[in-house]
């Protein structure tokens, strides 16, 4: 979709005119993290990963090669936290 961002929130699908690069640099980076190059994730919002997919709910999201190593240290250590 180019410069177009679907953004799946709990109250509905929205679409706006951004790049993902630029979404990136406007989220938090404790909360929200690059996964892919197509897509971003709320990272307390994940319920599992298994083998090279991110699950959130019923929703299946592709975990990219490069962001896995990445993304499993943070989800890990974000649990580890909550739980102090």
């Amino acid at each position: 979709m180019q410069n177009y961002v679907n953004i799946f929130t709990v109250r509905g699908k929205y679409t706006t005119l951004i790049n993902l690069k630029s979404l990136e640099k406007n989220f938090n980076s404790d909360s929200f993290m690059r996964v892919h190059k197509s897509y971003m994730v709320s990272i307390r919002k994940i319920d599992k990963i298994e083998g090279n997919e991110i699950f959130i709910q019923s929703l299946r999201i592709p975990l990219s090669r490069s962001y896995r190593d990445q993304v499993l240290e943070c989800v890990v250590n974000n649990r580890l936290l909550d739980k102090k």
